[in-house]
C-alpha cells in the first residue's frame, strides 16, 4: 500500500493521469514491456524483472514513451507500440 501511494505522488507530480499509469502497470505486469525492453536494451538476464520494472517505472526520462507505449499495447496497436518502443532511452544496469 505505500508502495502504491508513494507511485501515485510521484506520478501525479509528473502530472500523470491515473489511466497512463494503470496501462504501464498493466504492460509491464503483462511481461510483454518487460520482455521487449530486456531485449531493447540488452539487459542482462541476470537483473530480475523487478528491478528492471522499478528503473523504467521510476525513469523520468522514459516516462512519457512507456506510457504511451503501455496504451499502444493495452490497445493492440503493434506498430505504434513498436515505434513508441524505439524512443526509449536504455538506462544502465550494471550499477544497479
Amino acid at each position: 500500500m505505500q508502495r502504491f501511494l508513494f507511485l501515485s505522488m510521484l506520478f501525479a507530480a509528473w502530472g500523470v493521469d491515473a489511466a497512463a499509469y494503470d496501462s504501464l502497470t498493466y504492460a509491464l505486469n503483462q511481461q510483454t514491456l518487460v520482455k521487449d525492453l530486456r531485449a531493447q536494451c540488452e539487459i542482462k538476464s541476470s537483473v530480475p524483472d523487478e528491478q528492471v520494472k522499478k528503473v523504467f517505472i521510476s525513469s523520468e526520462v522514459n516516462h512519457n514513451a512507456l506510457s504511451a507505449a503501455a496504451v499502444a499495447l493495452k490497445e493492440g496497436k503493434e506498430a505504434q507500440y513498436q515505434q513508441l518502443l524505439n524512443t526509449v532511452r536504455c538506462p544502465e544496469f550494471n550499477s544497479h
